[in-house]
């Protein structure tokens, strides 16, 4: 009776474990039916409206991932091909009269319109190309939504075709801004086309950190790199080239998922404009591998002196031409003669005055413009003028005369400099050169004013401040540059400290990153 019953007991496991199998299989084979009626999209052969018959119509739109991301190449050819092809096998399902619009991931700002003409969409679809442009998904889907919830066909379908990179996603406010655009009436089908790891480093940003530019003087680079990849990176270089030559390399870390950046200088070795590519080694995506940029070395600066008195500016004179016949072309004029000059032939000009009674406007419009200006008092006493002539160049600047000229009662000193100007970018060959020897000023205009201040006393007042007044720049120093005012005509940061600032005021306001 116990061998029966065992029997038994076997008999209905058998049983249970078929009825089993036959409800996976049945389940299996339901999955895969539901699978192939979602992508056959089902629709109703007729519909009633109003009294009218007509076959239920389709808009598909498909939202194309045309990112230099999608030229990755597996064993079934590039993410951005398959793109296309698997476009073209969902077109081979619709029917006459469907509609079908293209959202590409690279420029959703261009006009995206629907249309019923599938044989022209294809020959277009198989013309694009990848572009060099990142973005992110989130901005496409959105507009796909938009222009699909104002179709009236019955279906309505987004495809989405991507390798679904992290940084093409963002999460923030997606929800919200979906969930007003889609309903239930409208399905989002989403093809990843990655299949693997990739290995990619990316140069995201060239910064120019120098704001003056000289012939075979250095000019400092900031290189932002990134690892999209999942494995840290050791050893790898960077390299950056001036006018398709290899002017500097270096080499890097980098942890995966993380950016670093690098340092890095090179000396541009002929004028006028340059440029400048910083270029890592190949990997599995291209174009994110460069980053380019542009400067402008000039070849001459254009320099106009003007002075109440000519022999205010004998020593500027001389400091500019320690420079040597090619950097600057210098006239010198009368200050009457500013209303007969065209003043954006220069690009920098250098004013002794307490006054300007003709050619303040000229002026003006000449620092508007992008001019640069250096201002000197006169070596003639006078507060009260040259305080209104601060006013009319419409700089916040009050001054009181402070000692006696030709005196040596008084020889106040300065306190503090800011080095991390750019004026004084490479004046230094290293730190500890940079406490130069201080002048000693006798007699002075005491500034109180609202600019960068560049130099201070150790009264607290301003040597030397730089004011913004539209596209251009005003150097504004408090004693006038003669020696019965101060010995700082003859004292070693003279002639570099001019130079730099000649430099510095003549060039113009540049996009860092290009």
């Amino acid at each position: 009776s116990t061998l029966t019953f065992l029997k038994e007991l076997q008999k209905n496991k058998i049983r249970k474990i078929k009825l089993k199998q036959w409800i996976l299989l049945a389940l299996r084979v339901l999955i895969i039916l539901f699978a192939v009626m979602a992508f056959a999209r089902p629709a109703l052969q007729s519909i009633q409206i109003g009294g009218t018959t007509s076959a239920a119509k389709t808009t598909a739109i498909f939202i194309l991932d045309d990112t230099f991301s999608m030229s990755v190449v597996d064993q079934k050819g590039s993410y951005f091909n398959q793109a296309k092809e698997i476009i073209k096998q969902v077109l081979s399902q619709l029917q006459e009269g469907d509609e079908v619009g293209l959202i590409l991931v690279s420029n959703t700002k261009a006009e995206s319109k629907l249309t019923s003409n599938l044989s022209e969409f294809i020959k277009n679809v198989d013309q694009l190309d990848l572009s060099f442009v990142s973005a992110d998904l989130n901005s496409s889907i959105t507009k796909a939504s938009q222009i699909i919830s104002e179709s009236k066909n019955f279906n309505k379908e987004i495809y989405v075709l991507s390798d679904f990179q992290k940084n093409k996603i963002t999460t923030e406010n997606l929800n919200n801004d979906l969930s007003e655009l889609l309903n239930e009436g409208i399905r989002l089908y989403s093809f990843d086309l990655s299949d693997k790891d990739v290995f990619n480093l990316s140069v995201d940003e060239l910064k120019i950190n120098n704001q003056i530019f000289e012939k075979d003087k250095p000019v400092s680079f900031s290189i932002t790199i990134s690892n999209n990849s999942k494995q840290d990176v050791s050893n790898a270089v960077v390299s950056l080239f001036i006018n398709d030559e290899r002017a500097a390399q270096k080499s890097f870390d980098v942890t995966a998922g993380q950016s670093t950046i690098v340092e890095i200088e090179a000396i541009p070795k002929t004028n006028g404009f340059i440029d400048v590519v910083a270029e890592i080694e190949t990997d599995e995506i291209e174009q994110d591998n460069k980053r380019f940029a542009s400067l402008f070395v000039p070849e001459k600066i254009s320099v106009g002196l003007f002075a109440e008195n000519q022999i205010d500016l004998t020593y500027v004179d001389l400091a500019l031409q320690t420079a040597g016949q090619d950097k600057y072309q210098i006239e010198r004029k009368s200050l009457n003669q500013l209303t007969s000059q065209q003043l954006n032939k220069y690009q920098t000009i250098i004013i002794s005055a307490n006054t300007i009674i003709s050619g303040i406007e000229q002026v003006k419009n000449f620092v508007q413009n992008g001019g640069g200006v250096i201002l000197f008092p006169s070596s003639n006493q006078d507060a009260a003028r040259l305080n209104q002539l601060y006013s009319q160049l419409g700089l916040r600047i009050s001054s009181s005369l402070v000692g006696k000229v030709n005196s040596t009662d008084l020889k106040i000193k300065f306190d503090k400099t800011d080095f991390n100007h750019p004026v004084f970018q490479n004046i230094f060959q290293n730190d500890d050169k940079k406490k130069y020897e201080s002048p000693e000023l006798n007699a002075y205009y005491k500034l109180t004013s609202s600019g960068i201040q560049l130099i201070s006393l150790v009264d607290g007042s301003s040597f030397l401040s730089e004011y913004k007044i539209g596209k251009g720049k005003v150097f504004v120093f408090n004693s006038a540059p003669v020696l019965s005012w101060s010995d700082f005509p003859i004292k070693s940061i003279f002639a570099p400290l001019m130079n730099k600032s000649v430099a510095y005021l003549s060039s113009k306001e540049r996009d860092e990153n290009i």
